[in-house]
């Protein structure tokens, strides 16, 4: 048993060492830390935040992205974006299969944002999401990340 500790303990020090000293998290996990953080402001009104999450870039400016997920009538769901750039304006909406526009909310803060809805029908909806830049701001590619909650 000793050698096996020996051994893990070796192959730790080397795979330490064939990291790069510069290395640092992927720029997505900071879009996700910044969702999971303004999700988990709903939680103390009972709000459940889903497991899964949603990534992607976006050229700031440029279009959008859209989301695809099943909603059930009855629960009121919180979506919540974010971007990897505080200097980002980022704006979610939630549509209809038919691509009405049921609910919208810009920014809540530079960077994120947050819109609620609660489906009266069960159903397939959509969640679109664009990223602009502040006045001033030159665009750029951001990452961004869209988490939800539900109760």
């Amino acid at each position: 048993m000793r050698v096996f500790w020996r051994v893990l303990a070796g192959v730790a020090v080397l795979v330490a060492g064939l990291m790069p000293a510069g290395w640092a998290a992927p720029p997505e996990s900071d879009a996700w830390r910044r969702a999971l953080e303004l999700a988990s402001a709903f939680s103390n009104d009972g709000f459940r935040i889903r497991d899964g999450h949603w990534f992607g870039r976006l050229e700031t400016g440029a279009g959008s992205k859209v989301l695809e997920t099943n909603l059930y009538a009855g629960n009121t769901y919180w979506f919540c974006g974010a971007t990897r750039n505080t200097q980002s304006v980022v704006t979610l909406s939630v549509h209809d299969a038919s691509g009405a526009v049921l609910a919208v909310e810009p920014s809540l803060e530079e960077g994120r944002s947050a819109v609620a809805f609660a489906p009266e029908i069960s159903g397939p909806y959509y969640l679109r999401i664009s990223v602009s830049p502040k006045p001033g701001q030159a665009s750029a590619v951001d990452s961004f990340c869209v988490v939800y909650s539900y109760k």
